[in-house]
């Protein structure tokens, strides 16, 4: 084998591969896509809270966007600052209080200024919120819209063992081939392009193909919230489905979106933990 690939000519190897590599990320990709999920019925649109449906689009993140989003909206937390000196701190209020135990811990996290990233990254936050995020996986794990834990296994697997054969087959030419001194440059780029295919392509989800048709139905039933603005709830609704840049430009709440927006909140999407409810991750 070894032998083959060294006395392959370099532009016929890289047919070769390329072909091999596309054919290995194909059904990689049927792979991961078979979670059996889609076997069962879409859920009705009303049966999962803003929490639930946040978790679902994006994990932790998800959930304490709309946390906060809630605590905004009852005037229990605001900004001070601006640029770097931005920060968040809560509002004392006879009137209104958290309504879940979730906005409570963020709400008692900004007894002390906090810039808006620490609401995503603290450690005993996320610690705090963790239990939480156990009970809505499991719900929505027992609706067919998250992949369990198996299912998520069975998907990293496919995406490591297709970069591995990508990186043993162009890492044994590309070693060979500059032993003998001749040009690498474009086998470097090919190995490159394919592990950014991969990546982009393998890197599992915790939406479950199920969960993934789900979030498009609400995201086509409730596209006229994006222009409703006259409504809490619906404000509130808004934001677990499309997230805070749906208030971009909303005359409504559109301080909320500045200050959480990613201007402010600038943090790599693998932040934080994922909705698996153990490990951090993205969602």
């Amino acid at each position: 084998m070894i032998d083959m690939i060294i006395q392959l000519p370099g532009p016929i190897f890289l047919v070769y591969f390329t072909f091999l590599s596309t054919f290995c990320i194909t059904i990689g990709w049927l792979w991961i896509r078979a979670d059996s999920s889609i076997r069962y019925p879409l859920p009705e649109l009303t049966c999962l809270n803003p929490f639930e449906i946040a978790a679902l689009r994006d994990g932790y993140r998800g959930v304490i966007q709309i946390a906060l989003f809630n605590l905004w909206n009852s005037s229990l937390i605001t900004s001070t600052g601006k640029g770097n000196a931005l920060q968040i701190r809560r509002i004392n209020s006879s009137s209104h209080q958290p309504e879940n135990e979730i906005e409570e811990i963020l709400y008692q996290f900004a007894s002390i200024k906090r810039k808006p990233a620490d609401f995503f990254l603290d450690p005993g936050v996320l610690s705090r919120i963790d239990k939480h995020i156990k009970y809505i996986n499991y719900t929505l794990e027992k609706l067919h819209l998250k992949r369990t834990h198996s299912q998520l296994t069975r998907s990293w697997l496919a995406l490591w063992i297709t970069l591995f054969i990508i990186l043993s087959l162009g890492g044994i030419k590309l070693y060979f081939e500059i032993i003998l001194g001749d040009s690498v440059e474009f086998i470097m780029i090919i190995i490159a392009l394919l592990v950014i295919l991969t990546l982009n392509v393998l890197t599992p989800s915790q939406q479950s193909q199920l969960g993934y048709l789900y979030q498009k139905k609400l995201a086509k039933h409730f596209e006229w919230l994006k222009t409703e603005n006259n409504s809490d709830i619906n404000s509130s609704l808004r934001v677990a489905i499309f997230g805070i840049q749906a208030l971009a430009g909303s005359p409504l709440i559109a301080g909320f979106e500045q200050v959480f927006g990613k201007s402010s909140v600038n943090i790599d999407s693998n932040y934080g933990r994922s909705p698996n409810g153990g490990g951090y991750g993205s969602n």
